[in-house]
């Protein structure tokens, strides 16, 4: 315990105190919120699934597990690849290392988005334990199904849709009024479609979906997951002539894995009004519901809801319309899916940057802390050395000197007083026994 210097006293920890709580409990007050960290981590999915992770090479399309990614010797690490088990550790550390800035927005590789049979490492697990619940299947309709439904990534899924539909928008524009789309949106769309084929080989999605040459063959990631090459797009390559297809949020949507997060993506993307012209199985099924429930919310007009949620829904039946609409419980789902998938790629950016204000209140906490337990330190060995031979530094107040001076005078006022009484007695006693 630190002594005072200049008192010899002790004093308590600043970390023990009611006022100033622990280190411990100062960075847990400022840990990221549940909402930050989801919204952070599903940002980084959304940008890896844009363009791949930030490895080099052909490897941040999804790098193949090794035994090299487990710990233990050699024979441990060879036995876990063989029994195809998930090398968290290793894997989890170079995803979340603080110390490299590229953490910051992406994945090392899309081989994060991989099945839960893969064996493969990913930051989504928690998908695999909810799409096992009871809720969630009857939620989506798939109550039969056996085991989990749910696959990493539906979020950054939902959110990578949306925003390559709306560079697909502008490139589009850019074509209807007789411009270059221009490079950089070129590139990011030929990005998209290269990391789109990357997903299929990692989810083991691939299969109903046009493959075109341009993709690179698949990559054994783990156990069984591996497919052939990959697209959306049809015939047609990345790039220039590609960007005039679009339908890439359906592909995106369509190559998830867990058949649950398939339907919901294709049912968010499809009320939020991406173009799912490209999307498949579950995801369509997804995508045509959200237009069957607005449709029954309009009143069964199919058309006019298809027309609604592609062109906007306000300007295509107006306020009456969306009111009308937002009273049933279909076109509530609707338009509630509709606004949380046209929201979420902004959301995801405030979250991240709430989730690193929050890292950097941390850091900033623990420095401060450890300043402090270096002044404390110096502070008790100070005290050690000059405190004095005795009292240990006692000082006096004003109060306590006028409390003791006080008693001083009242004790010297009872003496006088017994003084005075027993000469009395005595002169008494005198003149009575002569």
């Amino acid at each position: 315990m630190p002594i005072d210097p200049m008192t010899g006293q002790y004093l308590p920890y600043a970390s023990g105190t009611d006022e100033m709580p622990g280190l411990g409990m100062r960075l847990l007050e400022n840990a990221p919120g549940i909402t930050a960290s989801i919204g952070f981590s599903s940002r980084r999915g959304s940008n890896t699934m844009l363009s791949g992770g930030y490895l080099r090479g052909d490897n941040k399309f999804g790098r193949p597990k090794t035994a090299r990614d487990f710990v233990g010797s050699s024979s441990r690490r060879n036995a876990a690849m063989a029994a195809n088990k998930q090398p968290f550790l290793k894997r989890a550390f170079a995803n979340n290392n603080p110390l490299n800035p590229r953490n910051m927005f992406k994945y090392s590789d899309m081989s994060v988005f991989a099945g839960q049979s893969s064996g493969m490492y990913t930051p989504f697990a928690a998908s695999g334990f909810l799409g096992e619940r009871k809720f969630v299947k009857n939620a989506l309709g798939m109550s039969d199904e056996a085991g989990s439904v749910l696959g990493p990534g539906l979020l950054s899924a939902i959110s990578a849709g949306t925003r390559v539909d709306r560079m697909e928008r502008k490139a589009a524009a850019r074509r209807a009024q007789g411009k270059n789309v221009g490079r950089r949106l070129e590139r990011r769309l030929a990005k998209s479609d290269k990391a789109l084929g990357a997903l299929g080989r990692v989810t083991g999605a691939a299969p109903g979906m046009s493959s075109i040459p341009s993709v690179n063959a698949g990559i054994k990631l783990g156990a069984g997951v591996s497919a052939g090459p990959s697209s959306f797009i049809g015939s047609a390559a990345p790039g220039r002539a590609a960007s005039r297809v679009g339908g890439r949020a359906g592909a995106y949507a369509s190559l998830l894995a867990g058949q649950g997060t398939q339907k919901a993506a294709g049912f968010v993307l499809g009320a939020a009004g991406s173009n799912m012209s490209y999307a498949t199985g579950f995801a369509k099924e997804g995508a045509d519901n959200a237009v069957k429930m607005f449709g029954q919310a309009l009143g069964g007009r199919q058309r006019v809801a298809a027309k609604a949620l592609k062109q906007g829904v306000l300007k295509t039946v107006g306020v009456r319309g969306t009111a009308q609409a937002l009273m049933t419980k279909q076109g509530a789902q609707v338009l509630g899916a509709r606004a949380l998938g046209l929201a979420i790629p902004g959301l995801q950016v405030v979250a991240a940057a709430s989730f690193m204000y929050d890292v950097g209140k941390m850091a900033g906490t623990a420095v401060k802390g450890s300043i402090d337990l270096a002044k404390d330190s110096i502070k008790s060995m100070q005290g050690s050395l000059y405190k004095p031979m005795f009292g240990m530094g006692y000082n006096d107040t004003e109060a306590a000197a006028t409390s003791r001076a006080r008693g001083v005078m009242a004790i010297q006022n009872s003496r006088l007083n017994a003084r005075s009484m027993l000469g009395s007695e005595a002169g008494m006693m005198a003149a009575h026994f002569g």
